[in-house]
Formats: C-alpha cells, structure tokens, sequence
C-alpha cells in the first residue's frame, strides 16, 4: 500500500516517485483542496485528481530533473530500454509472490465485491490460461472499498507473470508522465496508451521485467519474473508482454 508522506489538516498527498517507469502517482483524498497550493519545497508537481497529463522532463523542478536524467541516461545506454537495480529484499518478495498473495479461492470474487471499480477483463489475454495462484487487493481502507489489485499467475513453464491495476481515478488520484521516459505504447480500446518497458535486476541475479501504462481510468502493470530480453526465447519475449497487455480490457 502507498505510504503517506505528508499530512496536512485538510489535505493528505500520498505521492509514489518511480523515475524508472516515469510516472509521477498522486492521490488526494475525497473532500480535500485540490487546489491548494503545496508547501514552496515540496518538489512534486501540482496535477488534478482524476486526471492524467504529460510534461517535458526541462519542465520539471531541478530536483526531478536531475532524477529523471539518471534514467534517461539509463534509456540511452540500454538502446531503448530501461535497465535499473532491484534490491535484494525486492527478489525476495518477487520470488515468494505466490505465497504472500491470498489464496485464488474466493478472494478475486471478495475483491469484485469490495472493489471501488471492478477489475480489467483477462478472458481474452493469455493470462485466462495461466494458472491464478493469489489475489493481492490493495487500500484505501484494510477491508476495502479497495482501489488496486494485483493478480499473481503462473505460466505453464513455471514463472511468474503479475497484474497489478490501481484506479486512481476512483480514489481521486493523479498521475503526470514524463514524456521523454515513454519508451512503448499499448493499444487500449481505440486508445494508444503512453508505456514504459524497464528490466530491473538484483544482486542474485534474479530479474523482473516490467511494463507499465495509463488509461484515462487507471494504472497497470505487468511484471514477469525474468528477463524477457535474455530468456524469453521467441514465445515470451517483449513483444508477447505488450500483446498481453492489449488483450486486457
């Protein structure tokens, strides 16, 4: 669940920062100013609830700016795509995602039925035959309404593929994408969604690719616990991630 960062009487920010997949997420709770201005040092940039945008990385404070130009530097270096570090506690819990999830039984019904929005259709994605091994149903509130689930399956040959989607509209989030780190794009009904491929690696060894893209609606992202660059083969590759990701509605 996203930590708060900064409390205020009337307003409660709960901002992620990832420069490796490029986005900014905010939310602000229901009920809050929305437009009240944030503190003169607090680096994130102002964006709307409920609402998505893009900026140009020189548009951002110089603190971001110099984040973000880390990772462009990453971009450049890995010819297009982004190559970042996982730590080891990430590997862990990368590797021991099936046993940390709920079990399948129930739990994506009980889901559906607490959700804030219901969940992305995968009947017509691969992932409709892989094996479901956990649910993870994720805040506001510890028994719902819950605002972002992530899906953990695993695939015929044994490794796991999760689907994670928060909708941040419904829980008066944000997000603000930095144009220069969008490196793919996803087909999303008759919409072409801003994407970013990224490879993160831990000190073990161990790998997880990862795509992440926005609607107008919500934030997903599909991990795969292995470099499909190196060990995809010809059958589960990029090109099959981002296919999976357009076959989700």
């Amino acid at each position: 669940m996203r930590p708060p960062i900064a409390e205020h009487s009337a307003l409660l920010i709960r901002y992620l920062m990832v420069f490796l997949i490029g986005y900014f997420l905010l939310t602000v709770h229901a009920g809050a100013d929305s437009h009240k201005k944030a503190d003169a040092a607090d680096p994130v940039p102002q964006i709307e609830p409920g609402k998505s945008k893009f900026v140009d990385l020189a548009s951002l404070p110089p603190q971001l700016r110099r984040a973000v130009d880390d990772e462009m530097r990453r971009l450049r270096a890995g010819d297009g795509v982004l190559y970042g570090d996982m730590t080891s506690e990430e590997a862990h819990d990368l590797e021991s995602a099936d046993g940390r999830a709920l079990p399948p039984d129930g739990a994506l019904d009980r889901f559906i039925a607490h959700a804030t929005v219901p969940p992305a259709d995968v009947a017509a994605s691969d992932l409709a035959g892989y094996t479901l091994v956990g649910v993870v149903p994720e805040g506001p509130g510890l028994d719902g309404p819950w605002s972002s689930v992530k899906r953990v399956y695993r695939r015929p040959d044994g490794v796991l593929v999760m689907l994670h989607e928060w909708a941040y509209v419904a829980e008066g989030g944000g997000v603000l994408g930095v144009r220069e780190l969008m490196n793919a794009s996803v087909r999303h009904g008759t919409a072409r969604c801003p994407a970013q491929f990224a490879i993160r690696r831990a000190p073990t060894g161990q790998a997880v690719s990862e795509l992440r893209w926005f609607t107008d609606a919500k934030v997903f992202t599909l991990s795969v616990a292995q470099d499909v660059l190196a060990d995809g083969g010809k059958d589960h590759g990029k090109a099959w991630m981002l296919r999976l990701a357009e076959a989700i509605e």
